[in-house]
């Protein structure tokens, strides 16, 4: 009987994140709607890719590929869509010919910054209606709840292992 009630839990702990994930993804793309062309996704990890390993505003192509354990022609191809919308160039790294370096454009920043503030405010909305009090239960709730997942996590995948 326990496992019975165990995979109940499991399929409605599974449900719930199916749901929240969808909805927060119908959200986000309804604030978005009739924001800038963007590829935010593609273009937010670039932006913390530059952060994080960038020099002068721009990172190495060979950089990303590490950061998302992707392969280059992946990365090639992100870049590529940016570059044919006007968010990104790349431009041979003049000290070393051989690598190539990828930074967002003036057009890029600002279509990433207006969808940042879309999003914030999406956001900010559901905060609004659930209140301080309960966003700041939730924000203990769910780092003990990431907390979990992590230690399951490295409990079945040994470090330094991917999973996928």
């Amino acid at each position: 009987m326990e496992g019975h009630i165990g995979d109940q839990r499991s399929k409605a702990v599974m449900r719930y994140l199916d749901r929240l994930k969808k909805s927060v993804r119908r959200g986000a793309s309804l604030s978005l709607a009739n924001a800038p062309k963007l590829h935010l996704g593609i273009l937010e990890g670039l932006n913390h890719a530059i952060e994080v390993r960038g020099q002068d505003g721009a990172v190495y192509v060979s950089d990303l590929a590490e950061i998302f354990k992707q392969p280059l022609p992946a990365i090639s191809r992100g870049l590529r869509t940016l570059e044919q919308d006007g968010l990104a160039q790349r431009q041979t790294d003049p000290n070393d010919r051989r690598r190539t370096l990828v930074r967002i454009t003036p057009k890029g920043e600002e279509s990433r910054l207006i969808c940042e503030s879309r999003l914030n405010d999406y956001i900010t909305g559901i905060m609004d209606d659930l209140g301080e009090e309960f966003c700041q239960q939730f924000a203990k709730d769910a780092e003990t709840l990431l907390q979990a997942i992590e230690r399951q996590n490295e409990s079945c995948w040994p470090k330094g292992e991917d999973a996928m």
